[in-house]
């Protein structure tokens, strides 16, 4: 189940590709963050990338993607128990 490692990453390149959208950045980041928590450790590079301008749309970005995670985690039950059970 290597999925977890592969979608975070492609996540993070494609937020590298998006940089001149910080919502779309910001959505990419938070996506990747929610399926595991090692790309919310660059956060605060990113923060600091969108400073002065931006900020706000990356983070309204992220928050709202981890926001849509937790409803669906929320309405489905726990991930991993879901993928043992659905035989």
């Amino acid at each position: 189940n290597q999925i977890t490692h592969v979608l975070p990453a492609a996540c993070l390149v494609w937020a590298v590709l998006c940089y001149r959208k910080p919502l779309v950045a910001g959505l990419l980041i938070g996506l990747a963050g929610g399926i595991s928590y090692y790309p919310l450790f660059l956060l605060p590079l990113w923060f600091s990338f969108y400073w002065p301008r931006g900020l706000l749309r990356f983070a309204i970005g992220v928050a709202t993607m981890l926001v849509v995670l937790m409803f669906i985690g929320a309405s489905h039950g726990s991930w991993g128990s879901n993928a043992s059970t659905c035989r």
